[in-house]
């Protein structure tokens, strides 16, 4: 059987939540509530659910939004390459770029990640 070990709910957009949950409630019924001890609580997770999921469907957006989510998509992407580029300065031969790199890699850890951070706090 599947079981989460770690996960925080909190970094979750709306539709990523969503989706979480749709898969658990997947395999809740691939499993069966009885064989998990969950009867009790099925109903309430089920009405919760439904809930979310209409939810979900008055947020369709905005005229902005496919802008905002391909603009994301590609800071994100251009993240990544600079976070590679920071990576394998500090394998190259040049020591002058690798401590280049290495100084750069220290800012880079003073920030995080700022990939898993909501739109507005990323820009």
């Amino acid at each position: 059987m599947k079981q989460i070990l770690s996960f925080d709910a909190h970094s979750l957009r709306n539709d990523e939540h969503a989706q979480f949950h749709s898969d658990v409630h997947k395999l809740i019924i691939l499993q069966t509530a009885i064989k998990l001890g969950i009867v009790n609580l099925l109903t309430g997770y089920k009405t919760a659910l439904s809930a979310e999921e209409a939810a979900m469907q008055v947020e369709v957006g905005s005229a902005y939004t496919k802008t905002i989510t391909e603009s994301d998509a590609y800071r994100d992407q251009l993240e990544r390459g600079l976070e590679l580029l920071i990576e394998s300065g500090q394998y190259h031969y040049n020591l002058d770029v690798q401590e280049s790199a290495r100084k750069a890699k220290r800012i880079w850890d003073q920030y995080g990640d700022l990939r898993k951070l909501a739109y507005t706090e990323q820009s």
